[in-house]
């Protein structure tokens, strides 16, 4: 693939992440859920998110512009299954959702 070809799709998956405006998450799961199989399928996924993916809500920050916070929500790529993540913990140097880690123990069916 190409370095240009890359880069637009990062930019497609960075944005599936993107809760709408009134969207419940399974709405957002429903909407993405093609577009994420055919990501997974051809290995366009980042290095960095082949586990699970974060659901994100834009804001608009006057001093800051638009940024996308995690909203504790994810998609587990073991299980297909939409995750509450809680919040993001230290664990040994890296930042974790103790939720995943917890359904990776416990619940994951994949």
């Amino acid at each position: 693939m190409s370095n240009f070809s890359s880069l637009i799709a990062h930019d497609e998956y960075v944005r599936m992440g993107n809760v709408r405006d009134n969207e419940t998450p399974s709405e957002w799961m429903d909407r993405i859920w093609p577009r994420l199989q055919y990501f997974r399928k051809n290995d366009l996924l980042p290095t960095e998110n082949k586990k699970y993916l974060e659901a994100r809500k834009l804001v608009l920050v006057l001093t800051l512009g638009i940024y996308a916070p995690a909203i504790r929500l994810a998609i587990c790529f073991s299980c297909d299954q939409l995750i509450y993540t809680g919040e993001r913990t230290a664990n040994i140097g890296n930042y974790n959702h103790i939720g995943m880690e917890r359904h990776w123990k416990f619940s994951c069916s994949g």
